[in-house]
This record gives structure tokens, sequence and C-alpha cells, in this order.
């Protein structure tokens, strides 16, 4: 995902929305398939008046409150990983949910907010072109395709978001059904032009298995037990 951010604000936003609960799969309904893609989010200013997440940060403290975030709705994970991280620094800005990504990148393009935090590769062509500037990456590491953007786990450490995608089946499926249904996942995911598509997209092919997708998920549970419990992300 990525962030950015304007320098002057064009409209005063509505106060930051309460958090919902996002829906969730029933233990023992469904069964984890593995996940095909990962990608890290981004957070960036437009125009690029922070060159760095650190002159970004200087900037908010030095105006708290007058400052707006936007994200592709209330629950996505474009809203969770900016929350997350702009409550471990301690910043005081204002939430902004848009009706999708599409719409979030759009307005932020615009000068309406000043930060938005998005999927890296809807977030590459603005930023190569100088309409805005990409602060950080959400990944355990630095994308090649900006190498010079630090991770935000640089700053914050063990701070890792990851964007990913994958296939949940019913819990009764065959084996048989399962394992020739991750062949054929794996062999998409193994042809050169899906590969090279991804990565023009800041995607990284993943191609794990299903017990090592259904840990993951596990693993990211505290995660969004974290995020629940910042203040205004859900109701009380």
């Amino acid at each position: 995902m990525a962030a950015r951010c304007s320098s002057e604000a064009t409209h005063r936003p509505r106060s930051c929305p309460r958090f919902s609960r996002s829906p969730t799969t029933r233990s023992g309904t469904s069964r984890p398939f593995p996940s095909s893609a990962a990608t890290p989010l981004s957070s960036r200013c437009t125009p690029p008046f922070a060159r760095t997440l650190e002159e970004f940060v200087a900037h908010v403290r030095a105006n708290p409150g007058r400052l707006n975030y936007g994200s592709a709705g209330t629950g996505t994970l474009t809203q969770i990983a900016a929350a997350l991280w702009v409550h471990r620094l301690g910043l005081d800005i204002v939430h902004v949910p848009f009706r999708g990504g599409a719409q979030s990148v759009t307005e932020a393009l615009a000068g309406r907010v000043q930060m938005l935090t998005g999927v890296t590769g809807g977030m590459l062509p603005a930023a190569a072109n100088g309409g805005s500037r990409i602060l950080a990456v959400s990944g355990a590491e630095r994308l090649p395709q900006i190498p010079d953007v630090p991770t935000l786990a640089e700053s914050l450490p063990g701070f890792v978001v990851i964007n990913w995608n994958g296939v949940v089946v019913h819990a009764g499926t065959p084996r048989p059904i399962l394992n020739r249904l991750f062949e054929a996942v794996m062999a998409v995911m193994r042809e050169p032009a899906v590969r090279e598509r991804l990565a023009t997209l800041g995607v990284t092919p993943v191609g794990n298995t299903p017990e090592e997708m259904a840990a993951h998920m596990q693993q990211e549970a505290p995660l969004f037990r974290a995020a629940a419990r910042i203040p205004g992300m859900r109701d009380t």
C-alpha cells in the first residue's frame, strides 16, 4: 500500500468514522488454500511536500488535527495499516474513508487528503511522474521497483502489513480435489508472463501450501486485534 500527502487541504473532512467489524470465516466451516500473491501497501503524499517519512511525521506533529489521510474505506486493510503506524507514532491526523481504492487515489491526487495508504501498484504511476512521493512501504523488504523507498519496519521495528490474495474452500473438500486445485494455481503462478505482469504491479507471487496459508492467517490475528483496540476504530 502507499500513502501520500498534499501540501494544503482543500476541504475539512468529517470526523473519523467508527470501525466496524469485518466479516470473518468461522473456524471449521472453511479451509484455507494457498495464497497466490502478496503486495505491500505504500504511504505517499501529494504533492510531494515531504521527501521522507520523517519529514511527513514532523509536519503532522507541527499541525495536530489539521491534516487528513485517506483510505479505500472504513475497515479496509488500507485504513487498518495506516491507523496502526499512525497510532504507533502518536500522530493526530484525521481519517477520511472513500468508496474504494480508485476513488481514494483520485481524491488524493486532487489534494483533498494529505496522505493516502493503498496498494503499491496503484501508487507507482503518480510517483513516477512526480505527482506524489511514496514515503514508505509496509512489507518486510524494500521493493525492487522503488529501492530508495524505505520500509515502515525501518522506522517501526516489526511493522509488516501485507495485502495478499488467496483461496478458501469448504472444509469438507476432499484432498484429491485440493491437490488438483493446488497444482493448477501453482502452474499459473510459475508462468513467466504472469510473474512479469505481477512484478510491474509490485506484487510478489507466493504459492504457499494450504498449511502455510493457515499458519499465516493465524499469525496475522494479533495484528487485527491490535487495530481494533485503537481509539475510534470500532464502536463501543
